[in-house]
């Protein structure tokens, strides 16, 4: 997906780019609720942004 997001998008004879950081959580089984997946996968997103543009990042939680 951020592969694709990089090519160049031509706009009114402008060209423009566009770059993506992405956070990336999953749920196993019902042990974690949806809220909680939405913050885990907050908590990944910021992780991606401080490392630089355009990347992702998977949630690992701390044991």
């Amino acid at each position: 997906m951020i592969d694709a997001l990089r090519k160049p998008i031509i706009y009114e004879g402008h060209n423009c780019r566009v770059g993506a950081s992405i956070g990336i959580a999953s749920r196993c089984g019902d042990a974690i609720d949806v809220r909680q997946l939405l913050r885990n996968s907050d908590i990944a997103l910021y992780e991606a942004k401080r490392q630089g543009r355009n990347r992702y990042v998977c949630f690992e939680a701390a044991e």
